[in-house]
C-alpha cells in the first residue's frame, strides 16, 4: 500500500466530517467572540503578542485541515490540501513569521506598512473565512461509481491523445514564438518581458499570441493523461513541461511555473498505475517543493536584471541560508493581508458594501463587450485595479479572495466562503476512487494549474480560466470518447 493512502471506512469518514464542522463552528464564534472583545476593548492581550498567537494558530489549523482532508480522501498528497496551505501562505504568510519572533526580513514587511491592530483584524477575518471555507469543502460527498470497462477506459484515454496533438498542432507555431520573443526581450528587461506587448506591435494581438500559446499547455497536459500507461511518452512530455516551467521560473514568473510542475509530479505519484513510478514522483514533489521555495527569494531578486541562472540562484541561497532563504519565501508570498486591510479601511466608511455586486459581475466576462465602453467586469470586478487607483500606487497590489469577501459581505462572509469552499473542493476532489476517472483528473489539474493563485486574486480571474479553457476542453474531451467509444461498439457488433 502506497505510504500516502490509507483505508478509512465511508460511514467512518461521514461521522470524521461532522465532528471537524462541529471544530469549525467552534473556531469561527471564538474568533468572533476575540473580534467583539478587541472592538470593545475588553481583550486584555498585548496587540503584538496576538499577532504571534494568530500566527501559531493560523499553522495548527492548516496542519489539521491539511491532514485531515487526507484522511477523508485517502491521500495525505492532495491537490485540494496544496491549494489550502497556498490560501494561507498567500494571506497569513507574513503573520505566520512574525509568529517566530522574525521582525525583519528582505522585501516588503506588512509590520512596518500598517498598525498591528489592523494586520490583527485582518487575520482574525482571514482566519474565520478559512474555517468557512473548509467547511464548505466538507460538504462534498462522492457517490460510488462502478469501474470503468477496458474498453471504456481505452476510448476516454484516445480521446484526450487525440485532442492533445490537434492542440499542439495548432499552437505550436505561436507557442515558439511567444517563448523565442519573451525570452529575448527577457535577457534585457527580465520579468517585464512576460508582459510587455511592444514586440508584438499591440496589446490586442499580444493577447492573442498568448491566448493560443496557452493552448500548447493544455495540449501537453491532455497526453500527459492520456498516456497515462505508455511510460516512455509520459516521460518525455513531463520532461518538456519541466523544462518549460523552469525556462518560466527563470524569466521571473514563480508562480506559473510552481503549479505546472507540481501538478505534474502531483499526476505521476498518484494516478499512476505503478507503485515504483509512484514513490519516486513522490520524492521528487517533495524535492521539487522545497527547491523551489529555497530558489524563490533569489528569483525575486534576479527577475528584474534579465534571465536568472541556476549558479546566480545557488549563490544567493548559500550566501543567505537555507531559514533566511525559507523566511523570505514565505514572506515574499505571504503579503495578501494588504489588500484585505487597506480595503477595511476604505470600507464601509468611504465606499459602501458591494452586497455580492462584484462576483454576479465577474460571470459577465465570458460574453464580449458589445454595448458597453468599459466591460461590466472590468468595472466592477477588477478589484485589485480598483484597490490601487484608490490609493494612488504605481503598481498593482493585488487582491484575495478574503478581501472581496470583506468588500461584499464585510464580516459575514459565511455564506460565500462556504459556497467557495464546496465548489473549490468538488473540481478538486481526486480520490483512490475515482482517481482512474481522466476528467476529473483532468479537470482538477487544469483548474489547480490556473488558480493556484486564486487565494490573492479577485474572482473575475477563475471565472476566464473555468470559461475558456476548462469547461470547452471538457466538452470536446467528452464528446469525442462518446463518439470513440460508439463505434467501438459499433464494430465489436459487426465483428
Amino acid at each position: 500500500m502506497n505510504a500516502l493512502t490509507i483505508p478509512y471506512p465511508k460511514s467512518d469518514r461521514l461521522r470524521f466530517r461532522l465532528c471537524l464542522i462541529l471544530i469549525n463552528i467552534l473556531v469561527i464564534t471564538t474568533l468572533y467572540a476575540i473580534q467583539g472583545k478587541r472592538d470593545l476593548g475588553l481583550l486584555n492581550i498585548e496587540e503584538n503578542a496576538l499577532s504571534a498567537a494568530l500566527g501559531l494558530f493560523a499553522q495548527i489549523l492548516t496542519l489539521t485541515y491539511y491532514f485531515s482532508w487526507g484522511k477523508i480522501t485517502g491521500n495525505y498528497l492532495n491537490l485540494f490540501g496544496m491549494f489550502l496551505v497556498s490560501f494561507v501562505l498567500f494571506c497569513l504568510g507574513q503573520v505566520i513569521i512574525y509568529s517566530y519572533g522574525v521582525r525583519t526580513f528582505a522585501g516588503a514587511n506588512m509590520f512596518t506598512r500598517l498598525p498591528v491592530q489592523l494586520i490583527n483584524t485582518s487575520a482574525i477575518y482571514t482566519l474565520i473565512c478559512l474555517a468557512a471555507f473548509f467547511s464548505g469543502a466538507l460538504l462534498v460527498i462522492d457517490s460510488p461509481k462502478k469501474p470503468v470497462a477496458i474498453e471504456e477506459e481505452e476510448c476516454n484515454l484516445a480521446a484526450f491523445r487525440k485532442v492533445g496533438k490537434l492542440l499542439l498542432v495548432f499552437s505550436a507555431i505561436p507557442f515558439l514564438y511567444s517563448r523565442t520573443t519573451t525570452l529575448l526581450a527577457a535577457r534585457s528587461i527580465g520579468y517585464e518581458a512576460l508582459y510587455n506587448y511592444s514586440n508584438y506591435g499591440s496589446s490586442r494581438v499580444f493577447k492573442i499570441i498568448e491566448g493560443l500559446s496557452s493552448l500548447f499547455t493544455v495540449g501537453l497536459i491532455m497526453l500527459l493523461v492520456g498516456y497515462k500507461h505508455d511510460k516512455n511518452k509520459r516521460n518525455l512530455i513531463t520532461l518538456f513541461l519541466s523544462i518549460s516551467a523552469v525556462i518560466t521560473l527563470m524569466m521571473g514568473e514563480r508562480t506559473g511555473a510552481a503549479s505546472m510542475l507540481l501538478v505534474v509530479y502531483w499526476y505521476r505519484s498518484f494516478c499512476l498505475p505503478t507503485k515504483k513510478d509512484k514513490k519516486k514522483n513522490l520524492l521528487g514533489i517533495i524535492l521539487v517543493s522545497v527547491l523551489l521555495l529555497l530558489a524563490f527569494p533569489a528569483i525575486q531578486r534576479l527577475r528584474h536584471e534579465g534571465i536568472a541562472n541556476v549558479v546566480q540562484i545557488s549563490q544567493i541561497v548559500a550566501r543567505n541560508g537555507i531559514v533566511e532563504s525559507l523566511i523570505s519565501s514565505i514572506a515574499s508570498v505571504g503579503f495578501s493581508v494588504f489588500p484585505l486591510a487597506k480595503t477595511m479601511e476604505i470600507v464601509p466608511l468611504y465606499e459602501n458594501y458591494r452586497y455580492g455586486i462584484t462576483y454576479l459581475m465577474a460571470l459577465t466576462t465570458v460574453f464580449p463587450n458589445l454595448f458597453f465602453e468599459i466591460h461590466p467586469a472590468q468595472k466592477y470586478s477588477a478589484l485589485a485595479s480598483w484597490l490601487m487607483k484608490r490609493l494612488n500606487m504605481t503598481y498593482g497590489p493585488g487582491y484575495s479572495m478574503p478581501a472581496e469577501a470583506y468588500i461584499n459581505f464585510g464580516w459575514f462572509p459565511l455564506p460565500i466562503m462556504l459556497l467557495a469552499g464546496y465548489l473549490i473542493a468538488r473540481l478538486l476532489y481526486i480520490t483512490k476512487d475515482n482517481r482512474n476517472d481522466p476528467f476529473r483528473v483532468f479537470v482538477a489539474m487544469m483548474f489547480f494549474f490556473m488558480n493556484i493563485t486564486l487565494p490573492r486574486r479577485e474572482f473575475l480571474g477563475v471565472v476566464r480560466d473555468i470559461a475558456y479553457y476548462i469547461i470547452p476542453a471538457y466538452l470536446v474531451l467528452k464528446g469525442i470518447s462518446r463518439k470513440q467509444c460508439q463505434q467501438a461498439q459499433g464494430k465489436k457488433r459487426g465483428v
